[in-house]
């Protein structure tokens, strides 16, 4: 689930918020794996729904809005209207709580060789872009 962290990392940065004030988890999700013999083809495709909570905002609610927009346009370029979704919750004339769903897709590669598993991760329509990857070695 590298897209969540990363756009999370990127909100954190952009936005200049503590850890405590954005808050992310995955609310549910699905591994999509290819039919056939194993040693052929490892990799694997998540889809799930991040949910990101943004606390405290100072900010327009709407700069947030095109922050998040704008990193999908990036990082998730197949992503469909539906696939951002925001609530927000007006504390004052100038604080709102804002709450993100959205729906990624992330294409892991896996390499096995002798010194262990590594995984790979790469954003729909991105996947030849090595800049873009994220990769976890097992051992």
């Amino acid at each position: 689930m590298q897209a969540l962290t990363l756009l999370r990392e990127h909100l954190l940065t952009t936005l200049k918020k503590t850890a405590e004030k954005l808050i992310t988890f995955v609310e549910s999700g699905t591994v999509i794996t290819v039919p056939g013999d194993a040693d052929s083809n490892k990799d694997f495709q998540l889809n799930y729904q991040g949910v990101i909570y943004i606390l405290g905002i100072k900010y327009d609610a709407r700069y947030i809005c095109w922050v998040v927009g704008e990193w999908m346009n990036t990082f998730q370029q197949e992503h469909t209207g539906d696939d951002i979704q925001f609530e927000a919750e007006i504390l004052s004339h100038d604080l709102v709580d804002l709450e993100f769903r959205i729906n990624f897709t992330e294409i892991v590669k896996v390499k096995q060789d002798e010194s262990g598993t590594t995984l790979t991760s790469c954003f729909s329509g991105l996947e030849d872009t090595p800049a873009l990857d994220v990769t976890v070695e097992y051992h």
